[in-house]
């Protein structure tokens, strides 16, 4: 009885002292940044079981955060957040998404093409453009003829029959394939702070383009620093736009960052 007692002890104690180190032990919590270059990331550390550490994640400019994740598993969608550690080593990864921003000039720009592809996420100038007719989802033009054609700076694409504006063998006026983009105001007011929450292919974009209306649909015109627009593609792909920078006249430009719902 004693010699079963004796070895009991010995075992709980031995349970004990295991216990104990283990709770002393220390492991590596290693966070990165994915991509590489699209963000900063704070509190990997060397930690005992159990810590409640507080983790960032800060992405640089052009860049969104998404989520951290372990593996293939979502941790957390918020950029900084406290983490418990586990009596493992392990690294969790901060997911950052690029931002698509958009350069397009107006007719009579020398720097930037007036044609956009958002398929090959490219800017063509008139010539390259009448070359990928089957691709061009936008176009970039200046008109301000008074009173009735005040456009200014406005996107619309080739299936929208905008003529005289370009000119030359390969205006779009005489192009053989010309896709339409519908543009809309936001069905539901969508803030600068909201859209720039959103990330590409979130369900929310499409519920923004109105799909009631069947007219002045064709073209988001008069275009100023901080608009939204909703549209729609000849590949029912939707989007929001946000333009960030504009200049006036027909040398002038348009730059917006576009999210996408494919």
């Amino acid at each position: 009885m004693k010699s079963t007692l004796k070895i009991f002890l010995l075992c709980f104690t031995a349970v004990i002292i295991m216990s104990s180190c283990k709770k002393d032990e220390s492991y590596t919590l290693t966070v990165v940044a994915n991509p590489e270059n699209a963000g900063t990331v704070t509190g990997g550390g060397s930690y005992k079981s159990g810590e409640s550490i507080n983790l960032t994640a800060t992405p640089n400019s052009g860049y969104i955060f998404l989520n951290w994740t372990k593996g293939d598993v979502q941790v957390s969608t918020d950029a900084n957040f406290s983490y418990i550690t586990k009596s493992t080593d392990e690294t969790l990864t901060a997911n950052f998404e690029q931002k698509i921003i958009v350069k397009m000039g107006a007719q009579s720009n020398s720097s930037f093409g007036s044609f956009y592809s958002i398929g090959q996420k490219l800017v063509y100038t008139q010539e390259l453009a009448s070359t990928h007719q089957d691709t061009i989802d936008l176009l970039c033009f200046y008109e301000h003829v008074e009173p009735s054609r005040i456009n200014d700076i406005t996107l619309s694409s080739p299936g929208a029959n905008i003529t005289g504006i370009f000119t030359g063998t390969t205006s779009p006026d005489v192009w053989t394939t010309k896709r339409l983009t519908l543009f809309t105001l936001p069905v539901t007011a969508i803030t600068t702070a909201q859209f720039d929450q959103l990330h590409q292919n979130d369900a929310s974009i499409s519920t923004y383009f109105n799909s009631t209306l069947t007219s002045g649909n064709k073209k988001a015109k008069t275009l100023a620093v901080g608009n939204i627009w909703a549209f729609k593609t000849h590949d029912n792909i939707y989007g929001l736009i946000k333009v960030t920078s504009v200049t006036q006249n027909a040398d002038g430009y348009v730059e917006f960052e576009l999210k996408l719902k494919k």
